[in-house]
């Protein structure tokens, strides 16, 4: 990684005191600043935190700690696509050069690039490409939140169902008795919501239910609602 000698000063960078390409920058000209790979986002970060404009692509990625131990556990983290690059507004260098000499500064260390004794500068084209590598990376984690999402979903709709299927198949072992001519209703059966009928056997498990007419059916006794005895 290319340095800057700490004698190098602000003034050095200073628009009237830079070579010819510095004198007139486009506002949305960059420079590039350099660190360490592990410090790329914390730099960018500490940076934004002192007011100026820096930019490093970024992408999320999901990590597993302490896997196969009990404590186990899944984090998202998000890192650099670029390590060791962060992108500075051309117009800030002097100040972020004057703001990093400072001798109580808090920055984390960095350097400027220079490549051939000169600073290059980019313009916006010529990141667009990282700016949407960027993109691209962050659509692809929400589509990957998303099918995650739906398939905790599927699995808590499987998880719904197979404990339904296990509470009426409990409910299919109580043993309930009704006697003969007692006024039921049916719950958890839609078609028969608004109907009441008359027990004329039960055996227990299931009762068989007149409604009126030639309309008689067996139905399991849990979903027989008595109004002539306690519901039990």
């Amino acid at each position: 990684m290319m340095q800057i000698a700490r004698s190098e000063t602000a003034a050095d960078l200073a628009p009237d005191a830079a070579a010819p390409h510095m004198r007139l920058v486009p506002a949305q000209r960059w420079c590039i600043l350099r660190t360490g790979g592990p410090k790329t986002i914390a730099v960018a970060e500490a940076l934004t935190a002192a007011g100026f404009t820096v930019w490093t692509p970024v992408k999320t990625i999901r990590r597993v700690l302490f896997k196969g131990r009990p404590t186990e556990r899944k984090i998202e983290q998000q890192v650099p696509i670029l390590p060791t690059f962060i992108f500075a507004l051309a117009s800030q260098l002097p100040a972020i050069a004057a703001a990093r000499e400072k001798p109580d500064s808090a920055l984390p260390a960095f350097s400027i690039f220079r490549h051939a004794g000169r600073i290059p500068l980019l313009a916006g084209a010529d990141v667009a490409g990282l700016r949407a590598e960027e993109e691209w990376q962050a659509e692809q984690h929400r589509a990957w939140l998303e099918a995650e999402d739906r398939a905790a979903a599927k699995r808590a709709r499987a998880e719904a169902m197979r404990t339904e299927r296990d509470r009426r198949k409990m409910l299919r072992r109580e043993i309930r008795d009704i006697p003969t001519g007692t006024r039921v209703g049916v719950k958890e059966m839609p078609a028969f919501a608004s109907m009441q009928g008359v027990v004329t056997s039960s055996d227990g498990k299931s009762a068989k239910v007149a409604f009126g007419g030639a309309l008689e059916m067996t139905i399991d006794a849990w979903r027989l609602t008595a109004f002539d005895i306690d519901d039990r």
